[in-house]
């Protein structure tokens, strides 16, 4: 009996005494998007859901515990309420979060892109080597991605169950120290709220629900209508750095430029970003291999990693002092790689 009590006693005093590494607060009641997003009118859609307050890591040893916290209480959708329940994952939330992690801070290092259906790009000085995305349905999103975006899929880490507070305000998924390495003071997150669409069969679009000019019973209002809906911005909330709107950020689109919104990670420590990465630029093409003008004078030597566009990634063969060559790890993105795209030196 005295073994079993020490036992809980240890375990339990394990988890109150879990170091917190990381706690970012947010703005109450700005779960509107540019500032005109409205909620779907199915009552499921309960106030405050999509309202992020709070962002913890906390180190639990083994993994990290990332949480979100909302203002609103968080269900499990009803199956017999939903239009697609005949397809309905167990557990299934409406609320998706998605977050990307910045861990050099270099300007010109990293990806841009983020998961289709986000509908924004995350500036240079952001730009992402890992990302965590809370879903209910981890499967079926990697094999979304892996549809419609394979280069960026190692890159994403995917937990297998998000976990609901007593109090149904907060979620929290574990994510492992192997993916994600020792975190730095430095690194930067971009923190996103998205509706989660169970049934989503947009083209490009990874089960994330759309905002449309008006509401629906399942879909966010207060997005332009027609042609102009497709630079709308279908994050519903986040956490921006100190001093910005959130309002400006998302609104910062251009349908003439045909340009999406772009957004910022926050820094918690506020570092100072580094020196620009050396740039270069896709010079020839093959079926197999490409021709980049970066060579040993910029450090780079076989095996060395590149990164195309911001999200192609090639592995060097052949060096010479101002060129080399490259093979495609991705046999696909032959297809896609156009002379004159930029390149920089992936890091790991």
């Amino acid at each position: 009996m005295f073994k079993v009590i020490l036992i809980l006693f240890l375990m339990l005093n394990s988890f109150l005494w879990c170091d917190i590494i990381l706690k970012l607060d947010d703005d109450k009641k700005d779960d509107f998007g540019d500032g005109n997003v409205t909620y779907p009118e199915h009552p499921m859609f309960t106030p405050g859901i999509f309202d992020i307050t709070q962002f913890r890591i906390e180190d639990m040893g083994d993994y990290y515990n990332f949480i979100v916290r909302v203002r609103g209480k968080i269900d499990y959708v009803k199956f017999d309420e939903y239009e697609y329940r005949y397809d309905m994952p167990a557990e299934f939330i409406f609320p998706l979060v998605q977050i990307y992690i910045d861990t050099d801070h270099v300007q010109g290092s990293g990806i841009m892109e983020t998961i289709m259906g986000v509908n924004a790009t995350i500036n240079e000085e952001s730009a992402w080597e890992k990302a965590v995305v809370f879903t209910s349905m981890p499967k079926r999103f990697q094999l979304r991605m892996e549809q419609f975006q394979a280069p960026l899929l190692n890159r994403v880490d995917f937990p297998p169950k998000i976990y609901l507070s007593k109090n149904k305000k907060e979620i929290s998924v574990r994510v492992s120290k192997e993916f994600l390495g020792e975190i730095q003071p430095d690194w930067g997150y971009t923190i996103l709220m998205l509706g989660h669409d169970v049934a989503s069969s947009v083209k490009k679009n990874v089960f994330t629900m759309e905002v449309k000019s008006t509401s629906s019973l399942f879909t966010f209002g207060g997005g332009h209508g027609a042609l102009v809906n497709r630079y709308n911005s279908n994050i519903i909330d986040m956490i921006i750095p100190q001093f910005k709107s959130q309002k400006r950020i998302l609104k910062n689109y251009s349908v003439e430029e045909k340009k999406l919104a772009e957004i910022g990670a926050v820094y918690p420590t506020n570092t100072k970003m580094k020196s620009t990465l050396v740039k270069g630029e896709v010079k020839q093409i093959s079926s197999d291999k490409v021709v980049i003008n970066l060579g040993a004078k910029q450090g780079v030597e076989s095996g060395t990693k590149l990164i195309i566009d911001s999200k192609y990634i090639v592995e060097v063969d052949d060096v010479f002092p101002e060129l080399c060559m490259a093979h495609f790890t991705n046999s696909d993105d032959a297809d896609v790689i156009e002379q004159g795209m930029k390149v920089t030196i992936w890091k790991e």
